[in-house]
Parts: structure tokens; sequence; C-alpha cells
């Protein structure tokens, strides 16, 4: 099955925002088209939002079931980078874990116990973010498929 081709109106969202609507529900992805806002979007709606003074109440609860390819951003992540670690990155930060460990050895070397703790810290918050990110690139999606509309007939009730 391929994601629906749609795209969120951000006009018509402003437009909606500057007459009056104080809450706007956003489903990401949403059900039952599959669309997941990509960050430029979700940025929008962050300021549409604090330009209009509108709460936003946010449904993530299909976000396991994005797409394969469509990285889903939660939507209170948006100004915290470390929280999303894009996958491209797994190189980057093998590369950050050796200077680590270069680093903390010549801390011992030179007996700084309060920069091996720290670099410890920094060591043990990049392997859980490595790990979550590797985990997350190898659960397959779930096709949970388009809802359908059954008749009456169907659910067993007669006219």
């Amino acid at each position: 099955m391929r994601p629906i081709r749609v795209r969120l109106d951000l006009d018509r969202l402003e437009r909606d925002f500057a007459t009056g609507a104080r809450t706007y529900l956003l489903c990401n992805p949403h059900n039952p088209t599959g669309l997941v806002l990509t960050r430029d979007e979700l940025k929008e709606v962050a300021a549409l939002a604090d330009r209009y003074d509108v709460r936003v109440v946010v449904d993530e609860i299909l976000a396991p079931l994005a797409y394969p390819g469509t990285p889903h951003i939660p939507f209170l992540c948006l100004r915290c980078p470390m929280l999303n670690i894009n996958p491209k990155m797994l190189p980057r930060l093998d590369e950050i874990e050796a200077d680590l460990l270069a680093r903390r050895s010549r801390a011992e070397h030179e007996a700084w116990p309060g920069e091996v703790e720290g670099i410890d810290l920094t060591l043990t918050f990049l392997r859980q973010k490595r790990e979550q990110v590797r985990r997350l690139t190898r659960i397959a999606p779930i096709d949970l498929g388009l809802p359908t509309v059954r008749s009456s007939m169907d659910r067993g009730q007669f006219p």
C-alpha cells in the first residue's frame, strides 16, 4: 500500500486560526490518509498557533505505523533535535563516541575524575540514542489498510 498524496492546507489553517479557532486537534500521522507532517509543516503549524494564540492538542497514537521512509517527528520535540536523531547520523555518532573514548582515556590518565564522570554520562546518552535509532529503523511498519464503510446488511442489521 502506498501513502495517499495529500498535504496539510496551511493557508486554510491560517484562515481558520485568524477567524477565531482557539484549539486545533493535530492528528499526526493522520488517520485514515497516513499523512505524516514534515518538520517544516510542523514548524509552520507551531508558528501559526503562536501567532493566533491557538492551543494545539496533539494525537500521535499512530506514530509507530508511519509508512517506511517517512519519519514521524513528535510535535513537542520540534525544538529539541537531540530527541530525534536522523538515522543518517549514525556514522557520526560512532565518530563522536570514538572521540569521547579518547578524551575519557586522557582524563583517566590525567586523574580528572569529574571529567571522566561527565564523559561517562555523555557516552551513556549517546549509546542509548544510537540504540533507539537502530531499533526504530528495524521496526517494520504495520499495514492496517484503509477503512471501508460497511452497509447495514454487513452488520447484520436489516431495515
